[in-house]
């Protein structure tokens, strides 16, 4: 496995995405737990909260994400402003983040090449796309989640879930995580230290 790392699940209803920064900071070498990321995303989605902690780090990111958050919310799709609005506590921070020269964004709809050229170059990456397609089932209702990619060859994709119930190392097919990333809301995030 490229990230040996331990999985980390969530510890109550909104600490889902805390569960994956906190893989994601584990595999960039930083002892945070749970309990110490939840501080800083407030236990809620904490995206710019936690993107703003790694980047005073010195942590650099690469976001390709069907999101603009240079608009965001006001230009996101119904659900998914819905969505962030409903685990968040606000937006304000994105203006921060897209500001530092760290952050490199781009506003479209990310791929398997982009998540494989960022793979390869060391970055360690996390998706968001549709939750029931990256295990390859059909959706049951428009579900955006987060996973931290282990490792990946050509035709599959393993990753952590943060969720209670959620695999460690789970081989999904590279087309599932395709799919997966084709839905509104999705992106890929990578960090190098």
């Amino acid at each position: 496995m490229r990230f040996n790392i331990r999985q980390v699940c969530r510890i109550d209803d909104n600490s889902c995405a805390t569960a994956n920064y906190t893989m994601v900071a584990n595999a960039l070498g930083f002892r945070d737990t749970i309990q110490d990321l939840l501080k800083v995303t407030h236990g809620t989605l904490g995206q710019s909260q936690f993107w703003l902690e790694m980047l005073k780090r010195g942590v650099k990111i690469k976001c390709i994400s069907k999101n603009d958050y240079r608009t965001f919310p006001a230009e996101a799709s119904k659900w998914v402003a819905d969505f962030f609005a409903e685990r968040s506590d606000g937006t304000e921070n994105y203006v921060e983040v897209l500001k530092n020269p760290n952050f490199d964004f781009k506003n479209r709809a990310p791929t398997i090449e982009d998540l494989r050229q960022l793979f390869d170059s060391g970055y360690a990456v996390e998706i968001m796309g549709d939750g029931w397609l990256m295990y390859g089932d059909a959706p049951e209702a428009q579900l955006l989640h987060r996973v931290f990619i282990t490792d990946m060859n050509k035709n599959t994709i393993y990753f952590h879930d943060p969720d209670i119930d959620g695999e460690a190392d789970f081989p999904a097919k590279a087309s599932d995580i395709a799919t997966a990333l084709s839905v509104d809301g999705a992106e890929i995030v990578g960090y190098k230290r």
